[in-house]
């Protein structure tokens, strides 16, 4: 989009990547007993381009293709960009079912990442469209696993998936849950240092200009 602009509008504009730098070092902490239950979290403020009712579908068919009841957590009070509908169809979706959908307030930064985060067993950001995307990465510092879209490029290849199938992405719950519940990510961690590493030298590079 910043290419496009300058091409389409002549604005000399410049482009630079977030740094992730939170003030808690980073943590993992063993995943709670499930009792039959899986805490899938998809934080975030809800709209249209987050995806959260494809994620919300597909979370539901992972609990039914295991035999496990889901409690799906979501931000309720941040619906942005027409987002009420997609809240509005979440609560549909999820009523009548033995699978539940929890709704949390917004956290600041801190307490969402040390105390909500460690509650989850997985995340969710299969997004349409990212530009990095810090849920994800509060996730990875808190070494819980999470399945991201191809949209949030830095993360590895083995957590991503596509993000208009609700089949694929509850394929790729199932063997997320089956493989990264209960370590504590180690290449995710390398991939998000790695990303942090080459933003701040692009940061530095413009600074000195």
């Amino acid at each position: 989009f910043n290419d496009e602009m300058r091409i389409i509008k002549n604005i000399n504009t410049i482009y630079l990547p977030n740094i992730y730098h939170p003030q808690q070092e980073a943590f993992y902490i063993q995943p709670k007993k499930c009792d039959n239950i899986i805490d899938i979290a998809c934080f975030g403020a809800i709209r249209p381009l987050k995806n959260q009712f494809l994620q919300g579908i597909a979370a539901i068919l992972f609990g039914n293709n295991i035999g496990r009841t889901i409690h799906f957590h979501i931000n309720g009070t941040r619906p942005e960009q027409l987002g009420e509908n997609v809240l509005k169809n979440l609560r549909w979706l999820f009523s009548g079912s033995k699978h539940q959908l929890i709704e949390h307030e917004w956290y600041g930064h801190t307490e969402f990442l040390t105390k909500l985060v460690p509650q989850m067993h997985i995340g969710m950001q299969v997004s349409f469209t990212e530009s990095f995307n810090i849920v994800t990465a509060d996730f990875v510092h808190a070494g819980i696993p999470i399945l991201v879209s191809e949209d949030v490029e830095w993360m590895p290849e083995f957590t991503k998936v596509n993000a208009n199938s609700s089949e694929l992405i509850a394929q790729k719950l199932r063997f997320m849950w089956k493989t990264q519940v209960g370590t504590p990510n180690i290449a995710c961690r390398l991939a998000l240092q790695k990303y942090n590493n080459d933003a701040t030298k692009e940061w530095e590079d413009f600074i000195n200009v």
